[in-house]
């Protein structure tokens, strides 16, 4: 999912928890398949019909027809969404209010939950063998599974790691970290230190301005490397969000930016990489394609390590993850050729086809040999299969995302960092409906 796109699908909870009922009708395009009928399946996706993305879904649609002719036959719909998220949020927010959902619907990872608990999405662990299931790498199982049912599946995966100018890096004495051993926070400091003394005007960037989905999604695994989480087994934030451990990555954050180790207010990343003004940066696998573009690929070497950990890290997963997933909806009518068309739509050959087409990362295990041959792509998919961190599973993820920016922009403009967090939790609580 590139960045541009981490943007939540719906912004509240009770928008779809009051209008959605389970079982409700579905499109007149849906079709019983008995008496030998052609099953007919709608898909929304969030996508427009001229990306790379669309190209994959239509290609494996028609795929998917010619192998179910006669029994099946799926019709997809492009819908874009703005980076406000109109588009395809009006539109499916007014089909579950008209009861007039598709069979298959789109959903970003850390919405599932919310879609689930609202019963827009069903689930599909009736028609998912476990050892399809087991295909997929831990990851997607995990951010498609709400209390204990599995509700999406994935063709892709993402990634965050920090990309940076070798020969900067080369210039001030630095040794790239590995997948084997990332660098450490004092590490990190340390050698942005050293860019720092060499003249370069921004060591590190990790867009920490931004207020979308990036923030939640690419700040989160310095928290979880620290040994912290935001919620608990019972939903609750309070003494988690806000405990210590985050507060000492809260501090730590709060310290690369009073050291002027990273800006705080907007810079053009793209520009200055190039310009060799920044010498790292937070970024995924869609990254790698625009820096080996003619005409766009700087002109000197450059590479990928995987993200920083806390000093006090004990080799659990942290690293950012997620992606958007195919979920059959409630209001499909015949839920077994819905689920067939999520499992075609997320399978190793789509998977492997919308990897190679888009850039982002198989969602595989039997796929983690795709890319052995490119150091950069390969150094992704491995920290994806070893480390990979699912955001929050919780129908509140909505409300913890305007929470916890509102917590970090606390943070990286000199507010105390306690507060910062109290001040998260004390808005999520009070706009969680109860």
């Amino acid at each position: 999912m590139k960045k541009k796109s981490l943007i939540a699908l719906i912004s509240t909870v009770s928008i779809i928890a009051t209008t959605v009922l389970a079982g409700c009708g579905n499109s007149d395009n849906q079709q019983n398949a008995g008496n030998n009928k052609v099953s007919n399946i709608i898909v929304w996706t969030h996508v427009s019909n001229d990306t790379p993305d669309a190209k994959v879904y239509q290609q494996r649609i028609d795929e998917f027809n010619k192998k179910f002719d006669g029994k099946y036959k799926a019709t997809i719909q492009y819908i874009p969404r703005s980076n406000s998220g109109g588009g395809y949020n009006d539109k499916v927010n007014a089909a579950i209010a008209s009861n007039s959902l598709p069979d298959v619907l789109t959903s970003d990872g850390p919405d599932t939950a919310a879609w689930a608990e609202a019963k827009v999405l069903a689930p599909i662990d009736d028609y998912v063998s476990q050892e399809e299931k087991s295909s997929y790498v831990d990851s997607i199982i995990q951010q498609g599974t709400y209390q204990g049912k599995l509700y999406t599946l994935s063709p892709a995966e993402t990634s965050v790691g920090l990309f940076y100018n070798k020969d900067l890096f080369v210039k001030a004495g630095i040794t790239p970290a590995t997948i084997e051993k990332p660098w450490t926070w004092t590490e990190f400091e340390a050698n942005a230190k050293k860019l720092q003394a060499i003249g370069v005007k921004y060591p590190f960037n990790m867009n920490a301005w931004e207020k979308t989905e990036w923030a939640p999604y690419a700040f989160l695994p310095f928290f979880w490397s620290n040994g912290g989480d935001v919620i608990d087994k019972d939903g609750k934030f309070d003494g988690n969000f806000n405990s210590d451990k985050n507060v000492e990555t809260g501090k730590f954050l709060a310290k690369l930016a009073s050291e002027k180790l990273l800006p705080v207010t907007q810079i053009d990343q793209s520009k200055e990489f190039r310009a060799k003004n920044l010498a790292m940066y937070l970024s995924g696998p869609w990254e790698v394609g625009s820096l080996r573009t003619e005409g766009s690929k700087p002109d000197f070497e450059w590479g990928v390590m995987p993200m920083p950990v806390s000093d006090n890290w004990n080799n659990t997963r942290y690293t950012a993850s997620g992606s958007w997933g195919f979920g059959m909806t409630t209001s499909s009518k015949d839920k077994t050729a819905a689920s067939e068309l999520v499992k075609w739509m997320t399978n190793v050959d789509s998977s492997k086809l919308f990897s190679k087409t888009t850039g982002n990362l198989p969602s595989h295990k039997s796929l983690a040999d795709l890319y052995k041959d490119d150091s950069i792509m390969n150094m992704l998919v491995q920290q994806n299969v070893n480390t990979a961190h699912p955001r929050p599973v919780t129908p509140n993820y909505p409300i913890f995302r305007e929470g916890f920016l509102r917590a970090i922009e606390g943070i990286f403009n000199g507010k105390d960092v306690k507060q910062s967090l109290d001040d998260g939790v004390k808005f999520i609580n009070s706009n969680i409906k109860k």
